[in-house]
């Protein structure tokens, strides 16, 4: 499934899972995009590869595997 701008994603590198959400895709590489992880307005580039695609209702039903469920409700929030 493709990652878009302004989607919830499940950030899975190997060694933890985060919530994300897009703020946009790379213009320069299509192999990344850049997600929201924090309350910040600060979005890391990262690899589509470790992104999988969800929706709010599994966000919120799944909080606790996220390693960021802090910031749960501030990343739903985002608006890209």
């Amino acid at each position: 499934m493709k990652v878009e701008a302004g989607q919830l994603v499940l950030y899975d590198p190997g060694y933890k899972w985060d919530l994300g959400k897009v703020k946009r895709l790379n213009p320069y590489d299509e192999t990344k995009a850049f997600v929201w992880y924090h309350t910040g307005d600060t979005a890391a580039c990262t690899n589509m590869e470790d992104l999988y695609p969800i929706d709010e209702k599994f966000a919120r039903n799944h909080a606790d595997m996220f390693d960021n469920k802090y910031a749960i409700e501030e990343i739903i929030k985002k608006e890209s």
